[in-house]
């Protein structure tokens, strides 16, 4: 089964610090055996945002392939090939979730009658005045807004970022919210990076 995989530098994961094996030319890694009971973890595409690093590979995986929380587990994997579009996406992809945060929190406002500093949040387009506003704005203003600030304090970190836009929707437009913005990440890494379906 052919999935993904996000690492540290180096074709290292994470959390274990494990090296994974390199692909050669057009050959994929040698297989990377699990620890004992544990296994490999990778992604399907829907769990993508939860584990964004520095290096996305495709996978992939020798059965049985279990689903776990936001991850698949196998006995063992192997890298085939590098997505070496991912580190120069980072940018746009994390400009992507701090303007749908915006959005929500434009909304926000307007539903709390602050339409006039609705109108500011939408109409700043430097991200630094965005943020110093948004701070400023959230010193009196609806919770919501802070989300807003801390997305754009943490744009250079993807994971951060994802993982703030997500909470943000949730806070304004409850678990429905939470799921869109996920939803709207994997769309973006899907189609920007032009992964193909695992399976």
């Amino acid at each position: 089964m052919m999935a993904w995989k996000f690492l540290a530098p180096g074709a290292i994961a994470p959390f274990t610090g494990a090296r994974w094996p390199m692909p050669w030319g057009p050959h994929a890694g040698q297989w990377m055996q699990g620890r004992s009971g544990e296994g490999v973890h990778a992604c399907a595409l829907g769990d993508l945002p939860y584990w964004l690093d520095d290096e996305l590979w495709e996978v992939e995986l020798d059965a049985p392939i279990f689903r776990a929380a936001h991850q698949l587990v196998a006995v063992r994997g192997r890298l085939v090939t590098r997505i070496d579009a991912w580190p120069g996406a980072q940018r746009e992809f994390t400009g992507a979730c701090i303007e749908r945060t915006r959005r929500r929190v434009v909304g926000a406002l307007v539903a709390a009658g602050r339409g006039p500093e609705a109108d500011q949040i939408r109409a700043e387009r430097d991200l630094s005045a965005l943020r110093d506003l948004a701070a400023r704005v959230a010193d009196s203003g609806p919770f919501a807004i802070g989300y807003l600030f801390d997305a754009i304090r943490r744009r250079p970190y993807p994971g951060l970022c994802a993982y703030i836009a997500a909470n943000a929707a949730a806070a304004i437009d409850g678990q429905g919210g939470h799921d869109e913005e996920r939803g709207a990440q994997v769309a973006w890494l899907a189609d920007g990076l032009k992964l193909r379906r695992s399976g």
